[in-house]
């Protein structure tokens, strides 16, 4: 048995919420296997122009927000953040740091040394 014959029984077997996550889940390697790669050969211009093509070419499949909607995901993180006790809000956000150096490696060098950049 291959590996897809694989995933496909074990798919069949999970609740369609289960199967959502899976779905999730692949979405979300395929997304991350096209961002950019950085190329040490580039220039800071080049990067940052490809990070931006990049950019632009996503902004067709996820749409900019309206102020309002932004205005409510600020109102709905405010509420649950009070919620949580101090040790929730800290530990949450000690995972959302932890996370940092794996996003910033696809980011421009410059982007990650701004305080440096106009010295």
């Amino acid at each position: 048995m291959n590996i897809e014959q694989t995933v496909m029984e074990y798919l069949r077997k999970l609740p369609p919420d289960k199967q959502q996550e899976v779905l999730d889940f692949t979405q979300f390697l395929n997304q991350k296997m096209s961002l950019p790669k950085p190329d040490p050969n580039l220039t800071p211009e080049q990067k940052c122009a490809n990070w931006l093509a990049w950019i632009d070419s996503h902004q067709s499949s996820n749409p900019p927000l309206t102020d309002e909607s932004l205005e409510k995901f600020v109102e709905k993180s405010a509420e649950q953040n009070q919620q949580l006790t101090p040790e929730e809000r800290t530990q949450n956000w000690l995972a959302f740091v932890e996370t940092l150096p794996k996003q910033s490696a696809n980011l421009p060098d410059e982007a990650l040394h701004r305080d440096t950049m106009y010295d």
